[in-house]
C-alpha cells in the first residue's frame, strides 16, 4: 500500500503521532499510518498457477511452502490482526493430525481445517493412489502422504483437493499393506502347489444384508475378480422390495448410507455432485463416477420411503438430488440429461428416471419449476426418442424403460 501511495502521490509516508490524527491533512495518509495491508508475492504466484493450470495439475503448487490463495495481512498500529486466528488454526491442525484425515480450506483472511473420520474418508471420491507433496522448509525436504479428493462439476470437469493423512490413517494404511503382503504370500504359495481354487458365493444378487455399509452385494464374480460391488441401481430396487414387504428397517439402512454420503460430499463447500454408480459394500468407497439415472433412482426410492413411513429423515438427500439433477439438465441443454456428467451421449434410461423424479418431486414438494423441467424433458423424448431415434441405448432393457413414458397420440 505504501508503494502504491508513493507512486500515486510522489510522496513517501511519514509516521503521524496519535495526537495529530484529528488535525487537518490527507485522510489516506492518516489511515495508512495506522492501518497496513500486505500480501505475499509467493501466494500470488501459486494462485495464478491454480487458476490457469489443468485441474489435475493445479494442486501441485510451484512454491510448495506457500499458500494457493493470496491472503490479505491486516495490521493496526503494527499489530497483525490475524495472529489470534493463526494461533487457533495451528491448534486445529495439531488436533486434526492426531485424527484420521483432514484438509485445509484457504480463505483470503482466515483458514479453516476440515477433518474427516474413517467412514467419511472412505466415502470421499479419491484418486486411487496416494501421492506425495514435497515441502521445503528451512532447507529441509520431507514428504507428506496425501489423497486427492475428486469433485465433479455439472459440466463434467473435475476439481482436485488435497486430503492429508493423520496418524490414525497412517497406522491403518500400514496395517492394510501388511495384510496385502500376507495375502500375496498365500497366493504365491498356492501357485507353487499347482492348485487353482474357484469360489462361487451365495451373497451376490440376493437380499442378504450383512455388510458393514448395509448395501447389498450385486455380483459374486466381481467380488472374486475385482471388488465387492454394490451398484446404486441394485440398491434402489432393494429399497422398493423392502418397502413392499414391510421391511422398512432394511430399506432405512440403505438410505442411511446415501444420506451419509451426501453429507460428506457437502462437508467442505455444501456441494453435492451426484451418487456414483457403484460402491464397495465393505469399505464404503465409491468406485465409479456419478450416475444421473442411479441418483434419480435413489431419490425416487427415498420419496417412496417417506410416503410409506411418513419419516422425513431423507428430505435433505432428496432436495440435494433434485438440485443436482436440475443442474445436469441445464448443463446438457435441450431438456435431456446425459448418462453421467463427463459423457456427452444421452441414453433413454436416465431420462425416464429423471422425468419420473421431476414429476414426483413437484407433486410432493410443490415446486413448479420441476414440473417445467419434466415437460422440457418430455419434449426432448418426443422429438428425439421416437421421431429421430437419435438416442443411444445401453441395453434392450434401457429401451423398454425409456419408453415407459406414454407416447403422445399422433406422434
Amino acid at each position: 500500500m505504501q508503494i502504491i501511495h508513493t507512486l500515486v502521490t510522489g510522496q513517501a509516508f511519514y509516521g503521524i503521532p496519535v495526537q495529530e490524527l484529528g488535525a487537518k491533512g490527507p485522510l489516506l495518509q492518516k489511515i495508512l499510518s495506522v492501518v497496513g495491508v500486505t500480501a505475499d508475492a509467493k501466494e500470488i504466484i501459486n494462485y495464478f498457477h491454480k487458476t490457469f493450470a489443468k485441474p489435475e495439475n493445479a494442486w501441485e503448487k510451484p512454491i510448495m511452502n506457500a499458500r494457493s490463495t493470496p491472503r490479505l495481512n491486516l495490521y493496526i498500529l503494527g499489530f497483525p490482526v490475524r495472529l489470534p486466528f493463526e494461533i487457533k488454526f495451528v491448534g486445529e491442525v495439531l488436533k486434526a493430525m492426531d485424527g484420521h484425515t483432514y484438509e485445509v480450506k484457504e480463505g483470503f483472511i482466515i483458514d479453516k481445517v476440515i477433518d474427516y473420520d474413517k467412514l467419511e474418508t472412505r466415502l470421499l471420491k479419491k484418486a486411487p493412489v496416494g501421492k506425495f507433496v514435497h515441502i521445503s522448509a528451512t532447507g529441509v525436504k520431507f514428504e507428506v502422504p496425501v489423497y486427492l479428493a475428486i469433485q465433479q462439476q455439472p459440466d463434467g470437469k473435475k476439481q482436485y483437493r488435497v486430503i492429508l493423512l493423520g496418524r490414525q490413517a497412517l497406522r491403518e494404511r500400514q496395517r492394510e499393506i501388511e495384510e496385502d503382503i500376507k495375502k500375496y504370500d498365500r497366493a504365491v504359495d498356492l501357485i507353487k502347489e499347482g492348485g487353482v481354487t474357484k469360489h462361487e458365493g451365495l451373497k451376490g444378487g440376493t437380499l442378504e444384508q450383512n455388510t458393514p455399509t448395509g448395501l447389498l452385494l450385486t455380483h459374486d464374480f466381481e467380488d472374486d475378480l475385482f471388488r465387492p460391488s454394490g451398484y446404486t441401481w441394485t440398491q434402489s430396487l432393494a429399497v422398493r422390495r423392502f418397502l413392499a414387504s414391510g421391511e422398512t428397517d432394511r430399506a432405512k439402512r440403505i438410505l442411511d448410507f446415501y444420506l451419509k454420503f451426501m453429507q460428506v460430499q457437502g462437508k467442505r463447500d455444501k456441494y453435492f455432485g451426484g451418487i456414483p454408480s457403484c460402491f464397495d459394500v465393505y469399505t464404503s468407497e465409491p468406485v465409479e463416477n456419478p450416475s444421473i439415472g442411479g441418483t434419480a433412482a435413489i431419490g425416487l426410492a427415498a420419496m417412496a420411503y417417506e410416503k410409506k413411513t411418513n419419516d422425513k429423515t431423507y428430505q435433505p438427500l432428496v432436495k440435494a438430488i433434485a438440485k443436482w439433477l436440475l443442474d445436469m439438465q441445464k448443463a446438457s441443454q435441450g431438456g435431456a440429461v446425459k448418462f453421467s456428467p463427463e459423457l456427452k451421449r444421452q441414453y433413454g434410461e436416465p431420462n425416464a428416471l429423471v422425468n419420473a423424479f421431476f414429476k414426483n418431486y413437484a407433486k410432493v414438494y410443490g415446486e413448479n419449476k420441476f414440473n417445467d423441467a419434466a415437460k422440457d424433458n418430455r419434449a426432448w423424448v418426443v422429438t428425439k426418442l421416437w421421431i429421430t431415434q437419435q438416442v443411444y441405448y445401453a441395453t434392450r432393457m434401457t429401451l423398454i424403460i425409456s419408453r415407459s413414458i406414454p407416447k403422445p397420440a399422433g406422434s
